[in-house]
């Protein structure tokens, strides 16, 4: 696969993330009563359809190398999934969405300890940056905190851990395993959360949910794919397209209002993103 073609997946992989936010927001806006463990659940057992479809159809193995690493995967992806999804039901869209991007920046927090990497004193910098983005696009006033920000902010810092663990797991694995194993362990944990809330929506509201589903499979499916052929900063850099993606989409189909503190905080968020891929050093040799 040609460069180019691999930006235009990730790209697009972004588009379809951005697409299951808006399915699901607009899913929650129509049925009260739905959960956002029900919402996200949907999206683990989409997946776990189609891996084990995948797996019967072209006999693959099931057996992993490292079934530690694997395990750690699922369990991190799936907590940061479904805290993701429950700040979409309790804030908005932009909101959601920039707090969840920050993962890239707080990948370097758990790379010593799982990676064996030592972090330069640049992206301690670019961390503190990204805290102040943070900052601005939360806006706490502190009489009250919105629940859907912190589990937006929750769900970057794991999916930060989770990418660290990803990178041990493919030195053992391959893509197909791991995404296996994350999709039935995700259906499996998910599921024992969604159960206790389970409510037989609305034909519509049913539709949203599979759209939401399958727009996030689609977006994780095309993201793996791409990474395999683009180098990491790259990769890295392209992933804040997500951020002005869904920051659009929240204007466009929500009318959420880009103040000016929420647009300096996602800029903050994007130098930060951009800073820790390591790109500009690529550039400058």
């Amino acid at each position: 696969m040609s460069q180019s073609r691999a930006i235009l997946l990730n790209l697009f992989s972004s588009v379809c993330f951005a697409f299951s936010t808006v399915f699901s927001k607009y899913a929650h806006m129509n049925c009260k009563e739905l959960s956002s463990f029900q919402v996200s659940f949907a999206r683990f057992f989409v997946g776990a359809l189609f891996m084990g479809w995948f797996a019967w159809r072209f006999e693959k193995s099931l057996k992993p190398n490292r079934l530690a690493w694997v395990i750690a995967r699922g369990i991190l992806n799936t907590t940061a999934v479904v805290a993701l999804y429950f700040a979409l039901q309790h804030t908005s869209i932009t909101k959601a969405n920039m707090l969840n991007w920050t993962f890239p920046v707080f990948v370097f927090l758990f790379s010593p300890y799982i990676n064996k990497e030592r972090p330069g004193p640049s992206q301690y910098g670019f961390l503190g940056l990204t805290m102040v983005g943070m900052i601005l696009v939360i806006s706490p006033d502190f009489s009250a905190i919105n629940i859907g920000d912190v589990a937006a902010l929750v769900s970057g810092v794991i999916g930060g851990a989770a990418v660290s663990v990803l990178r041990e797991s493919r030195k053992h694995d391959d893509t197909f395993i791991v995404l296996f194993y994350l999709m039935m362990i995700g259906t499996f944990l998910n599921g024992i959360l969604a159960v206790p809330f389970f409510i037989l929506p609305p034909l519509p509201v049913g539709g949203l949910i599979l759209s939401s589903a399958l727009c996030g499979f689609l977006a994780q499916i095309l993201l793996t794919t791409a990474s395999r052929h683009l180098e990491a900063p790259i990769a890295s850099v392209l992933m804040t397209s997500g951020i002005v993606i869904a920051g659009a989409m929240g204007v466009i189909f929500f009318g959420e209002q880009l103040t000016a503190k929420i647009l300096i905080g996602g800029f903050l968020i994007l130098i930060s993103i951009v800073g820790v891929s390591g790109v500009l050093k690529l550039r400058r040799t």
